[in-house]
């Protein structure tokens, strides 16, 4: 089972957080129980069954095959839109992982005897260093604003535009966290190559009119 999308932990300490938010949410946690469950059966039937969980996943830096519909890429455009990002979780760490790295974790996962049920792939990047790296290779121009100013101005371009607005249909997401999205904490650089395949990313969705 591959759960990517939510909310990831450096500790290894399974979160029940999703738990309390959306049905689509509560399906991903039902799932990844059910999964697990079965593969600590001592039957040679579960020994290869796990769950990987990455954070969003997006396209490798080859081709650079970005979901449009993604939560990431809309929360980056909205803000390019406004001209401001959210400094309140500027520090934080995005989960963020191409998908040539989560194939790997799958494969790992298939052909190891005895491996954990579950596989976190935590690669990622700082907020700042993504808005940094869009400045610089794109020439997107975002200030920054705290939270509560940033999700105003949001929610503010949200209902001026409703269904045309592209966090139209998921802005519960960001209202049920504060806004803030990421966590506190290590490491302090992006994953390797990780620059490249958002680079890739971003450019295919310029290229596409996104």
């Amino acid at each position: 089972l591959v759960s990517g999308g939510q909310e990831l932990r450096f500790d290894d300490q399974e979160t029940t957080k999703a738990a309390n938010q959306s049905g689509y949410a509560r399906s991903k946690v039902v799932s990844e129980l059910i999964v697990k469950k079965f593969a600590r059966q001592q039957d040679s039937k579960a020994r290869h069954v796990r769950v990987v969980k990455p954070g969003f996943i997006i396209g490798d830096s080859k081709q650079g095959l970005a979901n449009q519909t993604d939560f990431l890429w809309r929360l980056v455009a909205a803000s390019i839109d406004l001209g401001y990002y959210n400094e309140s979780d500027s520090e934080n760490w995005l989960f963020v992982a191409d998908v040539a790295r989560v194939s790997t974790s799958i494969l790992d996962g298939i052909f190891e005897d005895h491996g954990k049920p579950v596989t976190q792939v935590l690669d990622g990047i700082r907020f700042r260093d993504l808005w940094v790296l869009l400045k610089d290779r794109f020439g997107y121009e975002l200030e920054p604003l705290t939270s509560q100013r940033w999700l105003d101005k949001l929610q503010q371009a949200v209902a001026d535009k409703r269904e045309q607005h592209v966090m139209f249909p998921l802005m519960y997401m960001l209202e049920a966290n504060d806004a803030l999205v990421g966590v506190r904490g290590r490491p302090h650089e992006p994953t390797s190559d990780m620059d490249s395949a958002l680079l890739a990313n971003v450019a295919q969705l310029i290229k596409t009119g996104f």
